[in-house]
């Protein structure tokens, strides 16, 4: 059984939902994100082409796990 809001729903166009979820989930994706303002450490760690560098780096505390995550994510993006 249909209820008024599923009515509703049919009558707008899909592409028009799509289009007001991303939005949505833009607006979250944004307001959670944060980038890595130093250059120099964002090309020092998407430069590593070797995991054992990685590490040294991770080991001797000039890059956290995170800063890792969010330059890779960054880096995509």
């Amino acid at each position: 059984m249909l209820t008024q809001d599923d009515s509703i729903r049919s009558k707008i166009p899909w592409t028009e939902v799509v289009e007001a979820k991303r939005a949505i989930r833009t607006k979250h994706i944004e307001k959670h994100q944060r980038k890595i303002e130093d250059s120099e450490i964002y090309a020092k760690i998407t430069g590593i082409a070797d995991i054992s560098s990685l590490t040294q780096l991770l080991e001797s505390n000039e890059v956290s796990a995170e800063d890792i995550v969010t330059a890779y994510i960054q880096k995509c993006v």
